[in-house]
């Protein structure tokens, strides 16, 4: 089980001067039992909080991060989605393609060929998420 509360969603000047990097770090320090916790539970979570899992993903450099990242953007309401496509955007773009599950990975570049980019593979993820054609991989790193 995750604790919700490794999120402070007290001020906005506090998450962005201190609160988010405090929360990465509690998130660094996830167990795999939490890390299953908080798959399964993040869309139970305010839409603030939420927002705020979004902006702190893929700090640490681990890859089940950014595939929970993806997730994020893929099935998220509209604000979380977009601050989701923030953080993807500030990755590198073998870490982008890496979080989808590697059958998807496969079928994104044949469709997309030599135009793979970020914003390329992002309007491919919301397309295959929109059509209900995904199925979401659990990255166990």
């Amino acid at each position: 089980m995750f604790d919700p509360s490794f999120i402070d969603v007290a001020t906005v000047d506090h998450w962005y001067d201190f609160g988010h990097e405090q929360s990465q770090n509690v998130l660094q320090r996830f167990d795999d039992e939490q890390w299953t916790a908080l798959r399964a539970g993040w869309c139970l979570q305010a839409v603030e909080w939420q927002d705020r899992l979004a902006y702190i993903l893929g700090a640490n450099g681990a890859p089940r991060e950014y595939s929970l990242l993806m997730e994020l953007y893929r099935l998220g309401p509209q604000e979380v989605r977009l601050t989701a496509a923030e953080t993807l955007r500030s990755l590198a773009l073998n870490l982008v393609v890496g979080a989808l599950p590697s059958d998807e990975m496969a079928c994104m570049k044949s469709e997309l060929g030599q135009q793979l980019d970020i914003n390329a593979v992002l309007r491919w993820a919301t397309e295959h998420a929109q059509r209900g054609s995904i199925t979401l991989g659990q990255a166990n790193n």
